[in-house]
């Protein structure tokens, strides 16, 4: 990666920053977080970190992204294995920029209300309380 990041024209555009004690600073001063596994991945904690930030994401429409995204809301989905698709995605977004100001304004949103501790905390609960036989 390193090699192929340092030709043209990637060249002086790609940086590898190593551990970073504070990544919050980084992550909000991205223009799209970008989510190229070739895998699925059961959950997407790095998706909504950056929705947190507002930060428009993209993702491959498999596994965890497909519960955490909401297509052409708070952020893109394509097709998985598909650079073509990644790449008119990824394009779509940095062309774009009040599709991508609205995707991460409602990303944001989204992260808010669905993943912050609380609700999280609340959604379990709720779990508990349909799965036992008596009220606690």
């Amino acid at each position: 990666l390193r090699a192929r990041a340092g030709r043209p024209p990637l060249a002086g555009r790609v940086e590898f920053t190593g551990f970073l004690e504070d990544p919050w600073p980084v992550l909000a001063g991205l223009d799209v977080l970008v989510a190229a596994t070739r895998t699925p991945e059961p959950f997407g904690r790095t998706l909504i970190e950056a929705m947190s930030v507002g930060v428009p994401v993209v993702a491959p429409a498999a596994g965890g992204p497909l519960d955490i995204i909401r297509d052409e809301v708070t952020g893109l989905l394509y097709r998985p294995n598909d650079p073509g698709a990644l790449a008119s995605a990824v394009g779509r977004l940095l062309c774009d920029r009040a599709l991508a100001a609205r995707m991460g304004a409602a990303g944001r949103r989204e992260a808010g209300e669905r993943f912050h501790p609380r609700a999280h905390a609340r959604a379990v609960e709720e779990v508990y309380r349909t799965l036992l036989p008596v009220e606690v």
